[in-house]
């Protein structure tokens, strides 16, 4: 499933462009488990979320330092 585009907050990444920038949801919804990846484009993946629906599982990953490539 595809979100719709959201504002996001990335003023606590060292090195992330000043400004408004806006991250696009991707989340795959199973029974058992529902990982969710957010993207900002020209800078990528910005979090990573695993929830399980039984025993815990769940992890959240995200960008803590951004270094553009040379």
């Amino acid at each position: 499933m595809v979100g719709p585009p959201a504002p996001v907050e990335l003023a606590g990444v060292a090195g992330a462009p000043p400004g408004k920038l806006v991250a696009h949801t991707l989340e795959f919804r199973t029974n058992p488990d529902t990982p969710t990846v957010r993207i900002v484009p020209g800078l990528g993946i910005v979090s990573y979320e695993y929830r399980h629906h039984g025993t815990p599982g769940d992890c959240t990953l995200t960008l803590s330092e951004f270094r553009p490539g040379k």
